[in-house]
């Protein structure tokens, strides 16, 4: 079989208000990354390029690193605090893990501010291995977890600046004016390839349903359609 090519990433992103600065929190967090058996990373740190083993054994240093405890006690502004963290994995066939990468931001001071949590994986991996419903499946967890107050999913070309947005809300009813749109005429779905809700969309089957949302694809212009490289790819993995 031909090596997969991996032009396209799946990126999911959370902004919350909730307090990452959280020991507990932290720990939850880094935990549900080992959590998904094809999804766990095998390096963090709180730059790149990555140094330290992702073991969970050691989640009190990785939770050090999410604290970014050293730097933020020197800091003179004790005002003001911030950390990032960053846990990546490589594919391996034997065992059965996928290309993945978190990454956590936050900053904390005088003002409200949107803490950031990402995930992306590579496309044609998720395609490949039939992985869309463990996809799913990570993305509730982190959702209900991160207490997000905006999410999104996209296709990002990882050799350009351009992100090509799916429709996605992981708060209820933030998309309104565009569910209604597509209630009213649900062949009308040029801008829905994916489009995951909390609502049941009538007369339409939902791809992937749990208690928590209901995703609605449509393949003749979910992402792999719109780019022909993806395409290209689920045909050929289809093919062989």
């Amino acid at each position: 079989m031909r090596p997969i090519e991996t032009e396209y990433s799946i990126s999911m992103f959370l902004l919350s208000t909730r307090n990452f600065q959280d020991r507990q929190f932290a720990k939850k967090i880094i935990s549900m990354m080992n959590q998904h058996p094809y999804f766990i990373p095998t390096l963090y740190d709180s730059v790149t390029p990555l140094k330290e083993l992702f073991n969970i054994e050691n989640i009190d240093e990785m939770v050090d690193t999410w604290m970014n405890t050293e730097m933020n006690e020197r800091s003179p502004d004790q005002n003001y605090a911030s950390g990032d963290f960053i846990a990546r994995g490589k594919r391996a066939r034997r065992k059965k893990k996928c290309t993945i990468s978190y990454f956590a931001s936050w900053i904390k001071n005088q003002q409200v501010n949107f803490n950031l949590l990402s995930i992306r994986w590579h496309a044609e991996e998720i395609i490949e291995r039939e992985l869309f419903d463990q996809v799913m499946l990570v993305c509730e967890d982190f959702m209900n977890k991160v207490e997000s107050v905006y999410g999104a999913i996209g296709i990002e070309h990882n050799h350009s600046k351009k992100n090509h947005p799916i429709d996605f809300t992981s708060s209820n009813d933030d998309t309104h004016a565009a569910v209604t749109k597509y209630e009213k005429n649900n062949e009308d779905v040029e801008s829905f390839g994916l489009f995951v809700t909390r609502r049941t969309i009538p007369d339409l089957k939902a791809y992937y349903s749990s208690p928590i949302c209901n995703a609605y694809v449509n393949l003749m212009h979910v992402s792999f359609g719109l780019y022909p490289s993806l395409l290209n790819c689920t045909n050929r993995i289809k093919e062989e």
